[in-house]
């Protein structure tokens, strides 16, 4: 890759769709809320299956949250799916840390650094009917009990502190898309099911059984959630006057009653389905930089075909794409006012990374026409999420290279990879050479192997 310091460079592309323009100002303008449906619907099924297997109790929590949460389709949009049923609004994950939202509940939003609202019968159900259920069966007080004397004090004083993860929740992942959207989550229950009857009727009634019972479990339930967007889409495209909505919610129920249930088969079936998984591990979990990884790699086989057959143009995957990444704004979590510098800024961002670029598995540069829509997409909005990653191998194309800095030059947060060297590094750190050559990024700037790696890489600071 080389890039002559007397070529002028290029203007930036043309700008984004008005769609994409009024759905961005539309989320950078929304007031942050607090959302309790979440905490509602887990205390609902904890309270019922307290006594079982927390395996199973956890499971079917996730089952009624994702049964109950509202189902909510904004107009303008796409990519559907949301936290919460305000549009910036954060859930609150009480299993893990109840003691400070009990203490803040009633000054959200009197706060000086990120100021938050709540509706005043929301406030009320988490003080009377919601917290004291968690009194004593938090993360948080198990941690407690089981910490050392030694180690209590030096967090006490401030020498270094765990409570961000025990509040929300380790993330840092990236997921395997990629087999999501070949396999189907259909394709995956299948695969469970398999493994489930190969063990032993010992087994199958203690902890490996009931682990792939809660798996199977939180699959269908996922597939439920989105039938439950599909049939709210079906709903809205009969009550539609403007029939070139209609159509669009018509092809979002279509798309929300194949994926992830079934392979996705299209280009918007593949966006939809990487975000309805992203979308429920956010709700699961609630950890920070659960991120997207390469999204060019992972989405690139679905756009070529659509290309190919004439399903789409470059314009329509942009959008998409920039739709998705749009999405992403709307996931950020409500701070412990003491804790609010340690995290992520006032705005409670996430650390979602998006990845493009870079060489493949085999150490050829896998750049591709994605990777560079993908670049404009994230260039179209500039929020302050997802993080974006544009990873540089030694044979990177130069106009991919001139386009990064472009953008850069322009403002645009983009974070540069060096392939060559953090390659190295991983191998150096225990990776296989395959694994290292497909890093994904997690969080602010930590590269994992790819949808393999649970590394806790936030645990360092």
């Amino acid at each position: 890759m080389s890039a002559s310091t007397q070529e002028p460079l290029a203007e930036l592309q043309t700008g984004p769709s008005e769609r994409v323009s009024r759905l961005r100002e539309r989320i950078v303008h929304a007031p942050r809320e607090a959302c309790i449906e979440r905490a509602r619907y887990l205390t609902e099924s904890m309270s019922a299956h307290w006594e079982e297997h927390p395996l199973t109790r956890i499971s079917k929590a996730l089952a009624h949250i994702l049964e109950s949460v509202s189902v909510v389709i904004r107009e303008d949009e796409l990519v559907v799916g949301c936290r919460t049923s305000k549009l910036k609004g954060a859930p609150l994950f009480p299993e893990n840390k109840s003691r400070w939202i009990e203490g803040d509940v009633d000054s959200f939003v009197e706060r000086v650094i990120q100021k938050v609202l709540i509706e005043e019968a929301e406030a009320r159900e988490l003080s009377d009917e919601i917290l004291p259920f968690w009194r004593g069966r938090t993360v948080e007080e198990r941690f407690e009990e089981l910490l050392p004397a030694d180690v209590a004090e030096d967090m006490d004083k401030y020498v270094f502190t765990m409570i961000l993860e025990i509040t929300y929740g380790i993330g840092h992942f990236t997921m395997s898309h990629g087999r999501i959207l070949e396999r189907g989550l259909s394709g995956v229950i299948d695969d469970l099911h398999l493994k489930l009857d190969a063990i032993s009727a010992e087994e199958r009634t203690g902890e490996t059984g009931l682990l792939y019972d809660a798996m199977i479990r939180s699959l269908r339930a996922a597939i439920r959630f989105a039938h439950r967007h599909a049939d709210r889409a079906e709903e809205m495209a009969a009550e539609e006057r403007d029939p070139v909505r209609a159509a669009e919610l018509a092809e979002i129920a279509r798309v929300c009653r194949r994926v992830p249930e079934h392979p996705a088969s299209s280009f918007h079936e593949a966006v939809q389905c990487v975000y309805f998984i992203h979308l429920i591990a956010q709700i699961e979990s609630g950890g920070n930089s659960i991120s997207l990884g390469r999204i060019d790699q992972t989405l690139s086989p679905y756009y070529e075909a659509d290309l190919g057959a004439g399903r789409i143009t470059p314009e329509r995957a942009r959008e998409l794409l920039s739709l998705l990444f749009l999405k992403t704004n709307e996931i950020w979590n409500i701070l412990e006012e003491a804790f609010i510098p340690g995290g992520e800024g006032t705005e409670g961002k996430t650390t979602q990374n998006v990845t493009v670029g870079g060489m493949g598995p085999d150490g050829a540069d896998a750049t591709c026409a994605l990777s560079s829509i993908g670049m404009d997409a994230f260039g179209d909005i500039r929020t302050v999420q997802p993080n974006f990653g544009v990873r540089l191998s030694p044979d990177a194309p130069e106009e991919f290279f001139l386009q990064a800095i472009r953008y850069a030059r322009d403002g645009v947060p983009l974070h540069l990879f060096n392939d060559e060297v953090i390659v190295e590094s991983l191998v150096d750190g225990g990776h296989s050479l395959e694994d290292a050559r497909d890093y994904g990024v997690v969080g602010c700037l930590e590269p994992n192997a790819q949808g393999k790696t649970f590394g806790s890489t936030f645990a360092v600071q």
